[in-house]
């Protein structure tokens, strides 16, 4: 399964930030989330690759944050990894 990540494209506080921690694939200190919005990088998620349908929830629950995101006016970008990141829309990953 392909890994996801997300850039933030401008800082967010930190209650919106707060439950999308868990799907952050380490330990992530949200006082560090200025410095990497402002170098532009790109946090790995922590999405089900075992089973399809706990990726498929995890897909779910990703999209239900994005969209809460959107409702916010917070700027992202996804993307996925094969040999190097590339941007990607929600529908076309899995």
């Amino acid at each position: 399964m392909k890994k996801v990540g997300i850039k933030f494209l401008q800082y967010i506080e930190y209650e919106p930030f707060e439950s999308f921690q868990y799907l952050l694939d380490y330990d992530f200190d949200y006082f560090d989330l200025e410095e990497l919005v402002e170098k532009g990088k790109i946090l790995e998620l922590d999405l089900e690759d075992e089973d399809e349908e706990d990726r498929a929830d995890d897909i779910e629950v990703l999209n239900e944050f994005l969209e809460e995101f959107d409702k916010q006016d917070i700027k992202y970008e996804l993307f996925v990894f094969e040999d190097e990141w590339r941007r990607e829309d929600l529908k076309n990953i899995s």
